[in-house]
């Protein structure tokens, strides 16, 4: 399974396997929150003064100051 899209609706981030989505994240786009971007294998997600990176299974992988 490979992550093909990522993209920000609303106050969620949702990681799509082609048509399939795989999961959702929540954001508080007021915030700042964003997603900062992805790879086929990774999404990273900023979220207040943190950057989270999550796996394809949307199991958080790394977190890093931003």
């Amino acid at each position: 399974m490979a992550i093909i899209l990522a993209q920000v609706k609303g106050s969620f981030v949702y990681v799509y396997d082609g048509n399939k989505q795989l999961y959702a994240k929540g954001i508080s786009p007021t915030r700042g929150d964003t997603l900062v971007g992805f790879t086929s294998s990774s999404v990273s997600i900023k979220q207040g003064a943190f950057i989270y990176t999550y796996d394809e299974k949307g199991k958080q992988i790394s977190v890093v100051s931003a």
